[in-house]
């Protein structure tokens, strides 16, 4: 419950219009848990901070990143929430009882991290009139000069940041007309390799553009932007092996000084 800075003191809270009801999140207090003997807690921040605390926005941070309810495993204990019972208290305090824990696993779970390749990234915009079909246009142009030039990529990504960078293939786009009628149109194309020349040469593919490609091009960035990708490796490894120690020295004074 309080994981994640002020997300369950309204931060990030994601109801529709109700989010605008958070007050001044400029100084949103985080969440403050005082636990009885009992397993009850009391849900709170600090007074005069902002960010608000009630039935909502704790149900849903109760509920960030559970995958099963009866059995949420963490590395202290596995817990089962399927029983817990959030009541609204007012004044920025819920109480929360009713949480069952079993035995912590005998594994925990290790993120171990491998080098995967590079990437390279390059975003640029497109002014009216016709902003979207020059982006398009463009978008075609680097992919034929990646196809001429023979630079072996993995994968090739396009996003158009304000029409569907949040939902990607989601996205509801505008009617034909209001695309034929946007202000401008930003595009932002990453590619993915295993070779670094052709992560650092992706951006030599884009200067050119500015005078012989779509009129009115602008706001180029990237163009020396490659960097090496860290890939993830998740799995189980037994809790002995890794479990944490800690260790207090006490340094002498005269060390100290």
């Amino acid at each position: 419950m309080l994981e994640c800075s002020g997300q369950g003191s309204g931060g990030n809270f994601g109801s529709q219009q109700a989010w605008k009801a958070i007050p001044d999140l400029a100084h949103i207090g985080y969440p403050i848990a005082e636990v009885s003997e009992d397993g009850t807690a009391l849900i709170t921040k600090a007074p005069g901070t902002g960010g608000r605390i009630n039935f909502d926005t704790v149900r849903q941070q109760l509920l960030y990143e559970v995958h099963d309810p009866h059995r949420y495993i963490s590395p202290d204990v596995v817990l089962d929430l399927s029983q817990v019972r959030l009541e609204d208290l007012g004044h920025d305090t819920v109480r929360m009882s009713g949480a069952r824990g079993q035995p912590r696993p005998a594994q925990l779970k290790l993120v171990g991290g491998f080098r995967d390749g590079f990437k390279a990234e390059v975003t640029w915009g497109f002014s009216w009139p016709d902003a979207y079909d020059k982006a398009l246009a463009a978008v075609e142009m680097v992919k034929t000069q990646l196809a001429d030039k023979r630079l072996p990529h993995e994968a090739l990504f396009v996003e158009f940041p304000g029409l569907n960078s949040a939902h990607g293939p989601l996205a509801t786009l505008p009617s034909p007309e209001a695309l034929a009628e946007l202000n401008e149109v930003w595009v932002r194309m990453v590619i993915r390799c295993q070779d670094k020349t052709v992560a650092d040469n992706f951006g030599r593919l884009f200067p050119w553009m500015a005078l012989s490609g779509p009129a009115y091009t602008c706001g180029f960035h990237g163009l020396n932007n490659s960097t090496e990708l860290l890939g993830i490796w998740p799995a189980l490894i037994d809790r002995q092996t890794v479990e944490a120690q800690v260790r207090v020295d006490i340094i002498p004074t005269w060390v100290q000084s």
